[in-house]
């Protein structure tokens, strides 16, 4: 028998979040159907606010987009429940090097420089006095690559939205 190594960290998706939701019930299936995410019927509420995952889901990207829309025009934004704040800082970089050189040789670098040789970097303020989040340093939040991508994207398009983005 061999045994499949996991992850030592866990990456918390949609569908882990939707089991905290409080007036959760499942999908409409068809009967002899396991829905999934499967909800036990202990856990169903009938409730005002009572949604499935889909209606849930729903939600909650359009709430992502809304934040995303937020962080791309150079705002920072509140989370809510006192967890901090988001921003997209602009870093200028000192070292320039060829991107047509560097992918010749295989090597991917994470760092675009060509949009004036800014780096745009992803902060969680989360040291405020406005955090009331325990053990600050064991908590990160990371952005999902198409999220970086568009930004960039959106950067490229028209030069002036990097000045948009706090330099501090």
């Amino acid at each position: 028998m061999t045994q499949i190594k996991q992850s030592k960290t866990k990456k918390i998706v949609l569908k882990d979040l939707f089991m905290f939701y409080p007036y959760k019930t499942n999908i409409p299936h068809p009967i002899g159907t396991v829905p999934n995410p499967y909800i036990k019927a202990s856990d169903i509420i009938d409730h005002k606010y009572t949604m499935d995952y889909n209606q849930w889901s729903a939600c909650v990207e359009k709430y992502l987009e809304i934040l995303k829309e937020e962080l791309s025009n150079g705002n920072e934004v509140s989370l809510p429940n006192r967890l901090g704040t988001l921003q997209i800082k602009k870093v200028k970089l000192k070292r320039f090097f060829n991107r047509v050189k560097s992918t010749q040789d295989k090597k991917v670098y994470t760092y675009r420089t060509d949009i004036d040789n800014y780096f745009l970097d992803f902060i969680w303020y989360r040291k405020s006095r406005e955090s009331m989040i325990k053990l600050k340093w064991y908590w990160g939040i990371s952005p999902v690559r198409s999220f970086i991508r568009s930004i960039y994207q959106y950067c490229e398009n028209n030069y002036t939205h990097v000045y948009n983005f706090s330099d501090k």
